[in-house]
């Protein structure tokens, strides 16, 4: 009895840490792609010697550097908004009296939900418009951080199309 209880535990103390994973391979991957172009800019942008120490050089790089941190600033910044607003109903929606015509019953959360609310079995919650289960954030993308979810993605593929 007690080999399975201990098994339980570490296998518990496994999946809680393998649900964090993503976000920190995602922070990684954005750290990483930014070290990359900071030091292509700063190393290895002017390929000619005649051209290293130009007035131009030094205003294209420090130009450069500052549209690169700026895109990362705004990556971390709508990533941790998104992690930190919930996509949950939880709380939002209090009360009978303002269930109308199509509002169901989520027998998994035991609430009733509104129209357009789905349940999450990877979340265990249930979400308002909910989009996706994001597995690079290992959240789900619904009406409460859909905004931070795009921007995320937006800065995203502004970084990585300007550094190429």
């Amino acid at each position: 009895m007690t080999w399975f209880s201990f098994a339980g535990r570490v296998w518990d103390r496994v999946e809680k840490t393998c649900l964090h994973l993503p976000i920190v391979l995602n922070t990684v991957l954005v750290f990483s792609i930014t070290a990359e172009v900071s030091y292509l800019v700063l190393v290895e942008a002017p390929l000619q010697p005649d051209q290293k120490k130009t007035q131009w050089s030094t205003v294209w790089k420090t130009l450069h550097l500052l549209v690169q941190y700026f895109m990362f600033g705004n990556i971390i910044w709508n990533a941790s908004l998104f992690l930190k607003t919930s996509p949950s109903i939880q709380g939002v929606f209090l009360g009978s009296e303002g269930m109308a015509q199509g509002w169901r019953f989520c027998y998994t959360c035991e609430t009733h939900t509104p129209p357009r609310c789905s349940h999450c079995y990877d979340c265990k919650v249930c979400v308002l418009r909910r989009d996706h289960h994001c597995v690079f954030f290992g959240q789900c993308v619904g009406f409460r951080n859909y905004r931070y979810f795009l921007s995320c993605l937006l800065f995203m593929w502004t970084g990585s199309s300007s550094s190429s």
